[in-house]
């Protein structure tokens, strides 16, 4: 069974009021590192909606992150004066090398089938709202094909029901021009930058170049690519939650692949 936990931090905040937050719920085990009081759970002892009540009691800014299924993880930061801002990381598919290579290579779609996924992933936005947006703008005759338009296109869709996060009409009719690979590689550059600009944002601090690397995948090791957690340890390593992770980093990092 993968190993799925819930890892709750937050900062301004001592240990006993953080611990008495928590005690109704039965989670002992605070541990404090970098200005954080953290813990973990288990996703079978604790949901979420629970623990985001007790985190909502601190002034902030606060941090959950869960992991689920061994292919993504879950962010919600918090801070008393400004909405929740939750994201995915499907590092199952942003981390994992095994993109198999499309088998329709001499397919290629039509204009009208990208605007139709643009209409799709984009509904609150015309075409004719914002012309500059239109799908032809990107077409320069790029080789994706229509497997390629597909995979990416129900991969924008799935993210945004996984978070709610919509991504600007710009960028979606950027990734849908793009063979898959491609069209992953510079989402995940996206996404890292919309998280390094909420985490600003609500006060977060973190390791600037060392966030950027673990969230694009530059620096996350072979091992890590494979385990139950991802990058989620290196992640929360680089937000400063301490030893522990720094720990589960260097062990996966050591751990060999299938």
């Amino acid at each position: 069974m993968a190993t799925r936990i819930h890892v709750v931090g937050a900062r301004n905040v001592n240990v006993d009021t953080f611990s008495a937050a928590f005690a109704e719920l039965s989670l002992t085990g605070v541990e404090t590192a970098g200005g954080w009081c953290w813990l973990s759970a288990s996703v079978w002892g604790a949901d979420t909606t629970s623990l985001d009540e007790c985190v909502r009691t601190f002034p902030g800014p606060c941090i959950r992150v869960t992991s689920e299924d061994a292919c993504r993880w879950y962010l919600s930061v918090f801070k008393q004066g400004l909405d929740p801002f939750t994201t995915c990381y499907p590092f199952g598919l942003l981390l994992k090398p095994d993109i198999a290579p499309s088998e329709e290579k001499d397919r290629v779609p039509s204009k009208s089938r990208r605007a139709e996924w643009l209409r799709v992933l984009c509904p609150s936005q015309s075409n004719a709202s914002r012309p500059n947006t239109r799908i032809d703008r990107y077409d320069r005759g790029s080789p994706v094909c229509n497997a390629d338009l597909t995979r990416i296109a129900e991969f924008l869709l799935d993210f945004r029901n996984l978070t709610g996060v919509h991504i600007p009409r710009e960028i979606v009719a950027r990734l849908l021009m793009l063979p898959f690979a491609a069209a992953l590689h510079e989402f995940s550059a996206w996404h890292a930058g919309l998280v390094v600009d909420n985490l600003t944002r609500f006060g977060v601090p973190f390791n600037g170049p060392h966030l950027r690397a673990t969230l694009v995948g530059e620096s996350v090791t072979e091992g890590e690519f494979y385990s139950d957690l991802g990058n989620m340890p290196r992640f929360l390593a680089d937000l400063g939650l301490g030893s522990k992770f720094e720990g589960w980093v260097e062990e996966a990092s050591r751990s060999l692949t299938p």
